[in-house]
């Protein structure tokens, strides 16, 4: 074999090896966390108690309770992609000074939780669980709740409220319709304006290391089982993220039920419209939480 031959077959076997292994390595960047974390911090200026219940498939999942009026209706907040109950402490604060407890908790795979990150399909049984703690709290005198999820977590509450009656109406923020654009994304990468197509293995990679069916979660279908409960869409007009574009809320909006509203912020990009206009965001948000919850 000559000089050129075997130069030849070397490029050929590392353009081989990079098509696959870059989809690949991708995949695992998407879901796999980091297993030496630690649990989130304690939410300061807020009365918060520290509270741990099982997801839906057991899994332990740590969190905090503000405020502990048993008169006051319950908020879960569903943090987002990768996140923790710190990332959520903001919208406890408004709901808090709007008159709402609220609980937020660290996802699975994240802070003091326990399980994997599954990108959304297992998150679901988190918000089952806490919805269950809820329910065995003998104070509580509201037995009906609310649920304001962010980016990943707008379309976990989506797909969880369809599951669950106690769940009675949800603010959904930088939704998504489904993970398709996020996983096939993986399969390609972008020069120039040129793409160059990878080994087509992202989304099987991806269900391998999460030991679910990406496919079979859909924020798009389950809204239309929300019924005539009540949703709160909200999104960014400048919302640059390829997995939330504006024209997948506006087929959520369609899909939904009768008494569901959309607010496109005019300010803020992906997940930053409370950043950007926290006045505005607040008065919307309550509103909608006293039309329907109280």
């Amino acid at each position: 074999m000559s000089r050129r031959t075997r130069f030849l077959a070397l490029y050929g076997l590392i353009l081989v090896l990079l098509w696959v292994g870059i989809p690949v390595a991708r995949a695992g960047a998407l879901v796999i966390t980091n297993p030496f974390r630690s649990p989130s911090a304690r939410p300061t200026g807020l009365p918060v108690h520290e509270v741990h219940f099982p997801a839906a498939d057991g899994v332990r999942i740590a969190g905090w309770l503000v405020g502990s009026s048993p008169t006051a209706p319950v908020v879960i907040l569903v943090p987002g992609f990768k996140a923790g109950s710190t990332s959520m402490v903001p919208y406890a604060r408004l709901l808090y000074k709007g008159g709402y407890d609220a609980l937020l908790y660290d996802s699975r795979g994240i802070g003091g939780s326990g399980g994997s990150f599954t990108l959304g399909v297992r998150e679901v049984d988190d918000v089952m669980g806490a919805v269950r703690y809820l329910d065995g709290r003998p104070h509580l005198n509201h037995r009906r709740y609310g649920l304001l999820g962010v980016s990943l977590g707008a379309g976990v509450a989506i797909v969880a409220a369809a599951r669950s009656a106690r769940i009675v109406a949800v603010v959904a923020d930088s939704a998504y319709t489904d993970q398709h654009r996020i996983v096939d994304r993986l399969n390609s990468l972008v020069f120039g304006g040129v793409t160059v197509p990878l080994a087509p293995i992202a989304p099987w990679v991806v269900d391998h290391l999460t030991s679910v069916s990406l496919y079979n979660f859909s924020p798009l279908h389950a809204v239309s089982r929300l019924g005539s409960r009540p949703l709160l869409l909200i999104h960014s007009l400048h919302d640059d993220n390829p997995t939330t574009p504006l024209s997948g809320v506006l087929e959520l909006r369609a899909a939904a039920g009768p008494h569901t509203s959309l607010w496109i912020a005019p300010q803020g990009g992906h997940a930053a419209a409370l950043a950007a206009q926290p006045a505005e965001y607040t008065r919307r948000v309550l509103a909608f939480l006293h039309r329907w919850l109280r």
